[in-house]
């Protein structure tokens, strides 16, 4: 029994590495990028081509991976997701179009692969890297599965920590929730896409080199299975949950090792996929997805609530220029008035906790009234201007 949950956790971290950069992508800058099980692919495979030539153990052939899955993973952002994503005409449009484009994409390095292999194995049987085999406590494992388990749980906690605590983890969070208010917030959309993009094919690379020291030696199509598997994990979860993708990870390994040691097998699929159906039936968005922004007329009034405030207060300080300039002065004591109703409207909300409104109407009146003191006493500085048919003032 522990030997198969050891198995299963071996299993739901590689899951977890591979899922874990597409849900960032998709749960942050809203790209389904379906080349990314292509891209796991074909970082293993450059490693193995390269191996012959260059001699490297666990810790190059990792580099390789990573460095090789985020270069891709960057290239097909800047190539042709950005350019889809400029010629759209709405979101709905980029996003299916970003679909479409991702299955063509994997297409390319898939065919390179099948090509060079035949569509035989590969893996990295000459690299200086040893596989070697433990027990303890009756318990059986290799050194890569607890390389495994460790680096999944330390890139599934750094990414959580660094989307809930980073300045750009933030940003990256408020473009998964509302990518309008976040545009209007300044937020960089496109330099932060091309990080995520990189950072998610970085973390296939990794998955490749472990899957792939895993299992001895991986196929050409070996992406295509896991892109489905990652799906399924970050539809179970939620989409834009890091927890989320841990925990429909874990379930749907241990799912499939609980099938597959118990039955014949050949209802591994059926089982996992079932178990998927079921949750979504119950909640749709998954166990914590998050909600979907609806754009409504009282959602747009909101999200444009700071120019809307603005646009307000610009009219309000025009009038109060152009009221006295009706009567021929040109004063600067509009400015002298803004500056009393706020420190007072501010005082009177900090300190006595009045509503807003109510504040709003007694700084206005003591902006009025000091003003009317400062006429009486002789006025700020103001010029005369012509009026039509009086001359000059």
């Amino acid at each position: 029994m522990l030997q198969d949950l050891l198995g299963a956790l071996g299993l739901a971290s590689i899951y977890l590495l591979f899922a874990l950069g597409m849900s960032l992508t998709w749960g942050t800058i809203d790209i389904l990028n379906f080349s990314h099980g292509s891209i796991f692919m074909f970082s293993a495979f450059t490693a193995h081509l390269l191996i012959p030539y260059v001699p490297m153990g666990f810790v190059g052939v990792a580099l390789v991976c990573i460095v090789v899955g985020a270069l891709m993973s960057l290239l097909v952002q800047v190539v042709a997701f950005e350019q889809i994503i400029k010629r759209a005409r709405n979101r709905n449009t980029a996003e299916r179009q970003i679909l479409i484009g991702g299955i063509g994409v994997a297409i390319i390095p898939l065919a390179i692969a099948q090509e060079v292999t035949k569509s035989n194995p590969f893996g990295f049987i000459d690299s200086g890297f040893e596989v070697t085999t433990w027990t303890f406590m009756g318990l059986r494992g290799t050194n890569i599965l607890l390389i495994t388990l460790t680096a999944a749980a330390a890139l599934a906690v750094g990414t959580a920590m660094w989307l809930r605590r980073s300045r750009h983890g933030l940003a990256l969070r408020s473009i998964g929730v509302d990518s309008e208010v976040s545009a209007m917030m300044g937020v960089d959309r496109r330099r932060l896409a091309i990080v995520t993009m990189a950072v998610s094919g970085g973390l296939a690379g990794l998955a490749a080199c472990l899957f792939t020291y895993t299992l001895g030696a991986i196929t050409p199509e070996s992406g295509d299975t896991l892109l489905i598997k990652a799906f399924a994990c970050i539809i179970l979860g939620g989409v834009g949950s890091t927890g989320g993708v841990v925990l429909g990870s874990v379930l749907l390994a241990v799912t499939e090792t609980v099938v597959l040691t118990r039955t014949s097998g050949l209802w591994v699929e059926a089982v996992a996929f079932g178990l998927i159906f079921l949750v979504l039936l119950v909640k749709p968005s998954g166990l914590f997805g998050r909600k979907e922004v609806r754009r409504t007329m009282s959602d747009f009034y909101a999200a444009n609530l700071v120019l809307i405030q603005s646009t307000f207060i610009g009219i309000l300080l025009a009038l109060s220029v152009q009221v006295p300039m009706r009567a021929g002065v040109f004063s600067f004591a509009g400015a002298g008035s803004y500056g009393i109703g706020a420190y007072v409207s501010a005082i009177l909300v900090l300190k006595t906790g009045m509503p807003s409104l109510l504040a709003i109407l007694i700084s206005g009146i003591v902006a009025m009234v000091v003003g009317l003191l400062l006429r009486a006493a002789g006025g700020p500085p103001r010029w005369a201007l012509p009026r039509h048919g009086d001359g000059v003032l």
